[in-house]
């Protein structure tokens, strides 16, 4: 059990790692900010910053270990060709964006936003760090979002770290303008742009704003 869930840490630990540093390299790449800069001349506001991503990593990693732990069970033992593995990230991505299209519907109702959201939504001019600047039930919930599609879906391993690599990268990436301003937007007018990457359930549900 213990070597088990080892394991399972070490993996996350490496989805995470290599997720941030090509966010990070991208930023450096583009020459924009991974952290907003008035973080460095405001010394409060850096240590109230710091001190909740701080708090915020442990249950990040706690959370995803021991989801992808317990989930791990189902995944399939099965060898995919190339063209069942595309579209099995294709359908994984599609879960994903449900699932999270849902969620962060529910808890921008006013009943729920300021308990479990708010604290994200502090900052509307957003870098890519904000993407973890969140309180620990609403990260929570949005790790358990990447791993609803193992209980959905038959994929392996290697389907599972594609995704979720992905995820995590342009979750920080999405905390800019460098591919796309749809999540930049919904951090200025709340009430649209929903989904994590791709806007396919805002354009269903007719909740996409491409411009401000």
């Amino acid at each position: 059990m213990f070597l088990q869930l080892l394991q399972s840490g070490l993996i996350i630990i490496g989805l995470f790692a290599g997720s941030i540093s090509t966010a990070y390299y991208i930023c450096e790449i583009k020459k924009l900010p991974f952290i907003n800069p008035l973080y460095h001349k405001d010394q409060n506001v850096r240590n109230k910053y710091y001190s909740q991503i701080t708090q915020t990593l442990p249950p990040v990693f706690i959370a995803t270990t021991l989801l992808f732990n317990h989930s791990s069970q189902y995944f399939t033992q099965n060898k995919m060709n190339a063209m069942q593995t595309g579209i099995y990230i294709i359908l994984y991505c599609v879960i994903i964006e449900f699932a999270y299209y849902i969620y962060h519907r529910i808890i921008h109702h006013k009943s729920l936003y300021k308990s479990i959201h708010s604290k994200h939504h502090e900052n509307t001019i957003i870098y890519p760090m904000d993407s973890i600047y969140v309180g620990s039930v609403d990260i929570f919930l949005y790790i358990t979002c990447l791993h609803i599609p193992i209980y959905i879906l038959r994929v392996d391993l290697f389907i599972y770290c594609i995704c979720v690599y992905i995820y995590v990268l342009l979750g920080f990436i999405s905390h800019s303008s460098i591919l796309y301003n749809h999540h930049v937007i919904h951090h200025k007018l709340f009430r649209y742009n929903y989904c994590l990457v791709i806007p396919m359930f805002d354009l269903l549900f007719d909740t996409y704003r491409e411009h401000l």
